[in-house]
């Protein structure tokens, strides 16, 4: 039983980081792609990069 508990926290736990990294990337990539950097760049490139930190924020996801 007692396992379950602890399963079910650390589960619990995943979940919520892995929304906290979501919306840390969807922030940053809002501000990246907000600078006049960014605009010129070209929407394949940006959407690359964006694939990119989506990747990035999976992988520390289920590390964690």
């Amino acid at each position: 039983m007692l396992g379950v508990i602890a399963f079910s926290f650390v589960t619990t736990r995943a979940a919520e980081a892995r929304h906290v990294i979501q919306e840390c990337n969807q922030f940053w990539v809002g501000i990246l792609c907000s600078t006049a950097w960014c605009q010129q760049i070209s929407k394949l490139d940006r959407g690359r990069a964006e694939d990119m930190l989506h990747t990035v924020s999976d992988e520390v996801a289920e590390a964690l």
